[in-house]
């Protein structure tokens, strides 16, 4: 195993961190914002919960 073979493997490690990490995030945002828009009510705002909920299904 050369030099190279070596910095490559460490660069596609730090990849599928940032990925991971990244995904957590933003799963950890999206949970805070559908909080924060069930705590705030918006005027004449009509939510369709089942297609909130099939939205909601594509990120899980």
């Amino acid at each position: 195993m050369g030099i190279a073979s070596s910095y490559k493997r460490i660069h596609f490690l730090e990849g599928v961190i940032m990925v991971v990490l990244t995904e957590r995030a933003f799963r950890f945002s999206l949970f805070i914002s559908q909080l924060l828009a069930k705590a705030i009510p918006v005027r004449g705002a009509k939510f369709e919960k089942p297609a909130f909920r099939a939205g909601f299904l594509l990120f899980c």
